[in-house]
């Protein structure tokens, strides 16, 4: 059963090439992005169709039930297919294409024969999708067996006389199967070819405004670095999906990057290299869309240093200590000493000596001291067991300013933010402003009655144009064009519809203006202008006509007759036919306003037929009703 829900099968038929022509011609206006589609094909596969299809028009089931399914037709005389290599080529890019959208209309919307070419009298189309693994599996699809008419599409396409040839195309995608039958008259007699099994990208035209995927994809969503510091660019893809497939693909785009503001981060060689502290955007454009990424660049974060060309250390010292001694045989002295230093850079000391006077005295260091809080000549703590302080010294911050980056409609803003320029903090952080809305200059040029319009917008800011097809209006129905006079007001409904079949909206698309009345007999024209996004202007006509007569009766006389019948609605006059007939030949004898006629110079025991047609004259126009049936005379 599951198997049954998911096979799709299609069938088109097309008589006449030049129709192929003008269905394409009103699609030409799209929006169109053509597209490289990675598929495997299997046309080994395909072509144990053809044999399949010949074995069929030729063997016993050649038949197909009739329009009511009460008798089956059985088909004779058929000759066999030839397989036509250039119509292979045409039903393996169709195969491709179903991927995308499955239908008889192509991915850039115009209708499947326009991938045929020119110079086929007629072609018809079968596809199936999905639940089909083999070749005989899709054929026993085609054949349709048990079905009834309205389904056997496919079967009688195999089975018709116009087609001479064929080309069979199967591509897997997802490991799905795509089968497209491809019929045409004549045959091409083009040069055979080896059958393709293995991957092929496909170029293939996709009309964007019938996507309801389509976006750019990229790697990185947004991008943070260190000033100094680099990253790769990222990768970007492609992502569509037509309203009538399944599939979301996905297509590796080769793209070019470049940043909005190159001295805060710039592309080189791939990368993404930050300059300074700041925020900025990576812009790209590809397949008709653009994508931008926020890049936000950071300060470089300084490490506080140590001692200049040494390392701390935790041992303990070796110099001779210049703490006070505690020994109780000794006596400090309290004579100043006079003994200069023999280092040159330091002053005689005279502060009282506070060492034992049996003790040398110590040598001050020349070495600046890397601990805050400390005089020139202490020394780091030498005590068992403790760690020299890394601490970065206090500061003050010093503000610096990160400048604003206005938004615009393909990039995001930043607010103003302030970091230290000492220790690189964040003072104050920068925050997100979205993009603007596109400022968009529209440029239309409207529709007209059997010609595409076509609406473009051009962004005043980044340039970006799109451009819009107005399918031109094509059909302007009225759904009745007459009516019978009964003394009130007669309107016919008026609908318009645009090439797609859309219908357009009254007082948006076209305004109606009716004439007066409405009420007697007589012509009435409706004009229909176009307005919005249309131009022009079209009419509809339509008559009141006079009713029917009614209770014709004859009274024979000697080679005579005398016609009466009721007065028709409506009408001023009425004309009077005959003939020997009832159902030819009818004569008009005249024409009279009152409801009452002699017939003279009848053949005596001839048979003749009467009938009456109401009549409206006005201003030398004439409306004609309905003819009475036919009233049988015999002249005495």
């Amino acid at each position: 059963m599951m198997k049954r829900m998911i096979c799709v099968l299609l069938c088109f038929v097309l008589l006449c090439a030049a129709l192929c022509e003008t269905v394409a011609a009103s699609e030409s206006g799209a929006n169109k992005i053509e597209i490289n589609l990675p598929v495997t094909y299997r046309q080994s596969e395909a072509r144990k169709v053809f044999d399949m299809i010949n074995n069929f028009r030729t063997g016993p089931d050649a038949w197909y039930w009739n329009s009511s399914n009460t008798q089956k037709v059985t088909v004779t005389g058929l000759k066999a297919l030839k397989y036509d290599y250039k119509l292979e080529q045409v039903a393996m890019q169709r195969a491709a294409e179903l991927v995308l959208q499955y239908s008889h209309t192509r991915p850039d919307q115009s209708r499947c024969f326009t991938a045929y070419g020119d110079g086929l009298l007629a072609a018809a189309e079968n596809i199936a999708a999905y639940g089909f693994p083999s070749a005989d599996k899709v054929h026993a699809a085609f054949r349709e067996d048990d079905d009834p008419y309205k389904n056997q599409g496919h079967r009688r396409n195999m089975l018709s006389d116009l087609y001479t040839a064929v080309g069979i195309g199967c591509v897997e995608y997802d490991g799905l199967l795509y089968w497209v039958e491809a019929f045409g008259d004549p045959a091409s007699g083009h040069a055979q070819t080896s059958a393709l099994d293995g991957e092929k990208t496909v170029p293939v035209t996709v009309a964007t405004t019938h996507l309801k995927v389509y976006e750019l994809k990229a790697s990185s969503q947004s991008i943070e670095l260190e000033e100094g510091n680099r990253t790769d660019l990222p990768t970007v893809q492609l992502r569509l999906q037509t309203q009538e497939s399944r599939n979301l693909i996905s297509l590796a785009q080769s793209v070019t990057w470049e940043s909005s503001n190159a001295s805060i981060a710039k592309i080189e060689s791939g990368s993404l290299i930050a300059v300074k502290a700041g925020a900025c955007s990576l812009r790209m454009s590809a397949s008709g869309k653009t994508l931008e990424i926020p890049v936000q660049v950071s300060a470089a974060v300084t490490e506080p240093s140590t001692e200049p060309g040494t390392e701390p250390s935790n041992e303990p010292s070796t110099e001779p200590s210049t703490e006070p001694s505690t020994d109780p045989s000794t006596e400090p002295s309290t004579e100043p000493s006079t003994e200069p230093s023999t280092d040159p850079s330091t002053e005689p000391s005279t502060e009282p000596s506070t060492e034992p006077s049996t003790e040398p005295s110590a040598e001050p260091s020349t070495e600046p001291s890397t601990e805050p809080g400390t005089a020139p000549g202490s020394e780091p703590s030498t005590e068992p067991g403790s760690e020299p302080s890394t601490e970065p010294s206090a500061h003050v911050h010093q503000t610096k300013i990160l400048p604003p980056f206005t938004p615009t409609c393909v990039s995001t803003g930043l607010t103003a933010g302030e970091v230290c320029s000492l220790c690189g903090e964040v003072l104050k952080p920068q925050k997100v402003i979205p993009k603007l809305a596109h400022s968009f200059r529209t440029k239309t040029a409207k529709a007209k009655y059997h010609k595409d319009g076509k609406l473009e917008k051009t962004c005043s800011v980044c340039g970006l144009k799109t451009t819009t097809t107005i399918a031109a209006v094509q059909t302007i129905t009225s759904s009745a064009k007459s009516f019978t006079f009964d003394r009130r007001s007669h309107t016919p409904k008026i609908t318009v519809r645009d090439a797609n079949g859309k219908k357009l909206r009254r007082n948006t698309d076209y305004q109606l203006t009716y004439p007066n009345g409405r009420k007697k007999v007589g012509t009435y024209v409706i004009t229909i202008t176009f307005i919005g996004n249309y131009t022009g202007r079209k009419t509809v006509k339509y008559k009141i006509l006079p009713g029917e007569a009614t209770e014709l009766k004859a009274k024979p006389g000697s080679k005579s007759a005398v016609l009466t019948w009721s007065a028709a609605p409506g009408a001023t006059h009425y004309a009077v036919y005959y003939s020997t007939k009832k159902k030819s030949g009818y004569q008009k004898l005249g024409t009279t306003a009152k409801t009452k006629a002699r017939m003279l110079q009848l053949k005596s025991g001839a048979v003749y037929y009467f009938r009456i047609r109401p009549v409206t004259i006005r201003d030398e126009k004439q409306w004609n009703g309905p003819l009475t049936k036919p009233l049988k005379v015999v002249a005495k």
